[in-house]
């Protein structure tokens, strides 16, 4: 790894997604405790494209999917760790939901003129 901002920003994202992962699984979550972080999860999908090069890549894997993995794993965590209801069995309504609320978080902090910075993926 050289000293680049793709790299150093890379690894703290990385570093951060593990370390959010091993303390997930120590936890049991709520339905609303899930709701939450399936927004958190979808705000950090949306972000991490500003901050790391589509072309960069670590150890031969692209970066932005390597860290897209990390993210998956911690929804795979997180609804195996559900208290409440079985949460597969809501997983998919629960991303819509996420997905849906990260879009109004960062509609709302567009100022016009300057949304160059923040595009929604439409995935």
């Amino acid at each position: 790894m050289n000293g680049s901002r793709n790299s150093i920003i890379y690894l703290v994202l990385k570093m951060g997604l593990k370390s959010w992962i091993e303390e997930a699984k120590t936890l049991q979550f709520s339905k609303e405790g899930i709701e939450q972080l399936c927004v958190d999860i979808a705000v950090v999908r949306q972000l991490k494209q500003h901050y790391i090069s589509e072309t960069y890549s670590e150890g031969g894997m692209p970066a932005l999917e390597a860290l897209s993995t990390l993210l998956d794993d911690m929804l795979d965590v997180i609804h195996d760790r559900s208290v409440d209801f079985d949460a597969n069995d809501h997983r998919e309504q629960n991303q819509q939901n996420a997905n849906r609320a990260c879009r109004r978080f960062i509609e709302s902090i567009l100022v016009e003129g300057s949304n160059s910075f923040f595009t929604l993926d439409e995935s």
